[in-house]
């Protein structure tokens, strides 16, 4: 029995007991957990006002520039396709009218006299 109830009385031992010791484990593990979790959401936070700062515009910039020139390559492949026709336009053919030679009158005006 001597040895029972030096080993209860070691194991509530508030110093060196195996509760006491249970207990420190435990704050530890607690403290180690509680400083992990503020430092991710430090990262956390930080990384939200990164990206607010700093990508969210950087993208927005790079998608409205390629937009811009995609727009203006598509522009111009539609004013190509339109001032180059596909096929030619034949010119309608007028009806061959035959043409007389002018006739001098002696009493025109407009002629000279030589």
């Amino acid at each position: 029995m001597l040895w029972t109830r030096c080993s209860e009385s070691n194991l509530t031992d508030s110093h060196g007991g195996a509760v006491a010791l249970i207990d420190y484990a435990n704050d530890r593990i607690a403290r180690s957990m509680e400083s992990r979790v503020n430092t991710l959401d430090a990262l956390l936070h930080e990384w939200k006002s990164d990206l607010l700062r700093i990508w969210i515009p950087l993208i927005t910039g790079v998608a409205m520039l390629l937009g811009l020139f995609g727009g203006m390559e598509i522009q111009g492949c539609r004013d190509a396709a339109t001032t180059a026709p596909s096929a030619p336009i034949a010119a309608p053919a007028e009806p061959a009218v035959p043409t007389q030679a002018p006739t001098k009158s002696p009493g025109h005006p407009n002629q000279q006299k030589k």
